[in-house]
């Protein structure tokens, strides 16, 4: 059985495997049952940057580099 009030995180990957992000409208997302809130960048605390290198967005802001991202 799951906990009361437990949500859980569904990611949404890029299409294409190069890109420039143009625009993210997450209205329609946003009216469906259960969806509580859509998280971007600008929601990530202090650095959006992680990765070994640290070299790797943890939400892609203005590019997508990788098919997946």
């Amino acid at each position: 059985m799951f906990p009361s009030g437990e949500l859980y995180l569904s990611p949404v990957l890029s299409t294409v495997s190069r890109g420039k992000i143009v625009e993210v409208d997450p209205s329609l997302a946003l009216q469906q049952p259960g969806v509580v809130d859509y998280i971007s960048h600008r929601d990530v605390p202090g650095s959006n940057i992680t990765g070994p290198f640290a070299d790797e967005e943890v939400f892609a802001s203005e590019k997508v580099l990788n098919c997946g991202q």
